[in-house]
């Protein structure tokens, strides 16, 4: 039925627009950049996830020791603040 195809096609577009978001914020953080940003969307499946992770969950991705994850924390914390 066509209802089983929209809801399929509503996934496959769900899985490609999530990372994307993820990937760009990520990419705009210190020392993160497009290509780590990969594997940062592969570690948080949503902004939000991202936003909330402790410096310990960011250095548990590929290329993010604990000099990064402290700045990508101060970066994000002091964005939340300034969000409108």
């Amino acid at each position: 039925s066509n209802l089983a195809f929209d809801k399929s096609q509503a996934i496959f577009a769900a899985s490609i627009i999530k990372p994307t978001l993820v990937r760009r914020i990520a990419n705009e953080l210190p020392g993160i950049g497009w290509e780590r940003s990969v594997a940062v969307a592969a570690k948080f499946s949503s902004v939000a996830a991202m936003m909330s992770a402790t410096q310990k969950d960011w250095t548990e991705i590929e290329g993010i020791g604990s000099k990064i994850a402290k700045e990508v924390k101060r970066a994000l914390s002091g964005w939340g603040e300034h969000a409108v």
